[in-house]
Formats: structure tokens, C-alpha cells, sequence
């Protein structure tokens, strides 16, 4: 993505207005709109990429709106970003719902441009000024500081040290990958779960690409001086478990 242009996610069924939004804020404003069609592209989005802002128009009611409140709290688990949700519809406690899912604003339609855009900016200005943004890399949320995984230090420079003196490198995948499992100390964590945290909720589950991904991390460990399966049990059919103390660190 290019730094220099504030990019916006927008979730909206109307084609119109979706080209309103984009005549607006890419031709008139030098935003950059990326559309989506429904919170499983959205959720899909936000893993991969990093967004100043998005636009959620909640729909008509129903399990449809429900699945776009549920889309947007799992967007704030990981992200600060401002989300702004709209709807033409009236029904009894959307308000409420839209701000218990922790929305930053709410916009009626039919949409005022002016206002929208007066909204849009204090929301960005607000989250610069506050530094809300999550540093993250490929849709990977990279912390403020250092955990400890199956006896080694994951920095949030991707890079995996251990107790030897050796450090390895990290990419985008690996990184997101330990954490998962560092987040889950004694617990199953399913296939589905990880690849939908690591590659985002719209990947492919049956993908090859996190057995790949987790022989490559064995043989860094190894050459750290760590048996990885000494923390990790493959779950036939299921997913990995992860021993109790696979956040200490060995020394």
C-alpha cells in the first residue's frame, strides 16, 4: 500500500454508493477505497492489509446484520483503526448494538458527503494523534515487546532468539503462527483456527502452506538447540496442543 494516501475499507451493497464513496474520497479527497462484499471479505481484508479506516454499512436487519457486528468486533480485537457504521434502516436497538460492537460513529442515510467527510477526517486525526494504529506486518499484529514461546524470545522485530546465542529470522507467517500458539498455553488450538488467524478469515483451511510453515519453524528450533515437538502435539485430524508451560523460557 502506499503510505502517503489514507486508505479506507469500505463494506456497502449499493453499487451507487459505493461510487459515490469512491468519487469522493479517491477523486475528490486522494483516499484510496478498497470495497468489499460481506464481513467474511472484510475480516479477510484486515488480516492482510493495514487500513486507516472503515466504512461497515450494517444492512437491513436480521442474521445479516448480526454477522457484520460480530465481522466488526472481531476487527477490534486486533485492530484500532476507526470504524464508522451506516444503515438506511430503522429498527429498535441498532444504535446499542453498533456501539456495543465498538464502533467509533454512526451515520443515517441518505449520506451527507460534507458531513461524512468532516467525520472521516476528525476520526483520522483523532487516531493520529492518539498513535492507535497497531503496528503490524502483512495483517500480522507484531506487540510492543518480546514473549516467550516453547523456550525461545519472539521480538516484535520478528526475529526468534535463543538461549545459545543463535537468532533467527522471521517471516510474516512464522511470526503469526508462534503467537497463536503462545496465546494458547495448555489449550487445542484447531488447524482451522491458526490458518484463519495467520492467513486470514476467508483462507483456504485445507491448505498445505501451515504444515510448510511449521517444518521450517521445527528446523529453527532445532538449530537453536530446541526439539519443537517437545511443546507442540500434532492432534490428528484436529489441530495442535500445546503444553502448559510453553511460555517459559529455558535457560
Amino acid at each position: 500500500m502506499s503510505l502517503s494516501r489514507r486508505h479506507v475499507l469500505l463494506l456497502e451493497d449499493s453499487c451507487e454508493v459505493q461510487a459515490a464513496f469512491t468519487a469522493c474520497l479517491e477523486d475528490q479527497h486522494n483516499f484510496v477505497v478498497h470495497s468489499v462484499n460481506g464481513p467474511d471479505q472484510l475480516l479477510g481484508e484486515v488480516s492482510r492489509e493495514n487500513f486507516d479506516l472503515a466504512i461497515v454499512d450494517l444492512g437491513p436487519g436480521g442474521f445479516q446484520t448480526n454477522d457484520r457486528l460480530e465481522a466488526i468486533k472481531e476487527v477490534r480485537k486486533l485492530h484500532h483503526f476507526p470504524i464508522i457504521a451506516m444503515t438506511a434502516h430503522e429498527y429498535p436497538g441498532l444504535l446499542q448494538s453498533a456501539f456495543d460492537a465498538q464502533v467509533d460513529d454512526f451515520l443515517r442515510k441518505p449520506l451527507n458527503f460534507v458531513e461524512v467527510m468532516c467525520r472521516l477526517n476528525r476520526h483520522l486525526e483523532r487516531s493520529l494523534t492518539n498513535g492507535a494504529s497497531v503496528p503490524s506486518v502483512a495483517g500480522i499484529r507484531l506487540p510492543d515487546t518480546s514473549f516467550e514461546f516453547a523456550g525461545a524470545t519472539v521480538n516484535p522485530d520478528m526475529t526468534l532468539s535463543f538461549s545459545n546465542g543463535h537468532r533467527e529470522q522471521l517471516n510474516a507467517k512464522h511470526f503469526g503462527i508462534l503467537q497463536v500458539f503462545s496465546e494458547n498455553p495448555g489449550g487445542l488450538v484447531l488447524r482451522d483456527q491458526l490458518v484463519r488467524a495467520v492467513w486470514g478469515a476467508d483462507a483456504n483451511t485445507n491448505s498445505k502452506s501451515v504444515t510448510q510453515y511449521l517444518y521450517t519453524l521445527r528446523k529453527m528450533y532445532k538449530i537453536g538447540g530446541i526439539d519443537l515437538g517437545d511443546f507442540l502435539t500434532n492432534v490428528v485430524g484436529a489441530g495442535w496442543r500445546v503444553v502448559a508451560n510453553a511460555h517459559a523460557q529455558i535457560n
